[in-house]
């Protein structure tokens, strides 16, 4: 049975993929120019731009590998505790006093702390996935001691305090990201202050590690463009090297499970928009900052639905977007995202520009 082979069908087949390539080379064109133009507003080098290289990504290839929502929670708490791998043979938990409404931090041991007990005399307890999932859990609280054997250390860890913590911290992070290492942004247990995480695929000298911190401070200090970090206080690993007998100092472990909802300790969230919009779930946050243009609505609703979820105490849930009438992209992406939010109960946007 003879086949047509119709030359129009083929005609007509090269126009479509040629038509398809020119709105992809198009699309690609505008890509690239909000790239600029984005790199520009945020004040970043090519080098800083540029995504996650091999030794970032080296930590998440070894074991335990990569997690996600569907991961067991046993696989969760071994890449918990090999992110922020520590001391195993001990840790410390915090204590308060009601009374005198005072509080700190102690090494754990077993039958309670005792003073004039020399450190040999005490029988510290280890850290384990029980204490870590306790932790995690908001049972308790858990002090990390980050100088191994051999004065090394997996993890740096920078802290900032006061009203400029968080401006200081940001930049501690941005010089960090300019020489491609990965770096974790944590609101401290205070709400007043920041820790910075800087990980290494392998333990490192503590001496090494803290050179490393003090040099991306310089850089953080050239960034701010001011003559020190107010805010900053220390690193941790605190020493370069261990006292015989020592414990070094300690750092309150990350991510503890009763501090978000606490009210006294804001929780704040940086994140690009691919994270935030698909799969994440913080119901305890109420307020949302878009500081980048949105022209599509259902964008609009999957961000501003994060901040819509029901939490115990959250009453109200706000947005804050931003209009320039001078920045085209600007003036022209806020009438197409704004049925978004009258979509959702929201004013229109358009009738609050004064």
């Amino acid at each position: 049975m003879p086949i047509d082979h119709d030359l129009d069908g083929d005609r007509r087949s090269h126009t479509d993929l040629d038509a398809e390539l020119a709105a992809m080379r198009l699309q690609m064109a505008h890509l690239r120019s909000e790239n600029s133009r984005l790199m520009k507003l945020l004040e970043l080098t090519q080098t800083e731009s540029r995504p996650p290289g091999p030794v970032q990504t080296g930590m998440f290839e070894a074991a335990p590998g990569m997690v996600h929502s569907r991961s067991s929670p046993e696989q969760k708490l071994a890449f918990y505790a090999a992110l922020f791998a520590a001391r195993r043979d001990v840790h410390a938990v915090r204590w308060e006093n009601a009374r005198s409404g005072r509080s700190g931090w102690m090494p754990a041991v077993r039958g309670g702390w005792r003073k004039g007990l020399s450190s040999s005399e005490r029988d510290y307890l280890p850290l384990t996935p029980t204490v870590l999932t306790a932790h995690l859990s908001g049972e308790s609280e858990v002090g990390l001691y980050p100088l191994l054997d051999g004065d090394r250390c997996s993890w740096l860890a920078a802290d900032f305090d006061g009203p400029v913590a968080m401006l200081d911290a940001l930049s501690y992070v941005k010089a960090a990201r300019a020489v491609a290492a990965p770096t974790a942004l944590e609101v401290s247990r205070s709400g007043a202050g920041a820790h910075v995480w800087l990980f290494f695929t392998s333990p490192i000298a503590a001496s090494l590690a803290r050179q490393i911190g003090t040099g991306l401070l310089r850089e953080a200090i050239a960034l701010r463009g001011r003559m020190s970090l107010a805010s900053y206080d220390r690193l941790f690993p605190s020493q370069d090297v261990l006292q015989i007998g020592g414990l070094g100092n300690l750092i309150a472990a990350p991510l503890q499970g009763r501090n978000p909802a606490t009210p006294e300790t804001p929780l704040l969230a940086i994140a690009t928009g691919s994270y935030i919009g698909e799969g994440f779930d913080c119901p305890a946050l109420d307020t949302l900052f878009l500081t980048m243009p949105i022209a599509f609505k259902g964008r609009l609703v999957q961000y501003v639905g994060r901040v819509l979820r029901p939490y115990p105490g959250k009453t109200t849930a706000e947005v804050h977007d931003y209009h320039d009438i001078a920045t085209g992209v600007l003036a022209s992406s806020l009438p197409k995202r704004a049925p978004g939010y009258t979509s959702l109960g929201f004013p229109d946007p358009r009738s609050q520009i004064k």
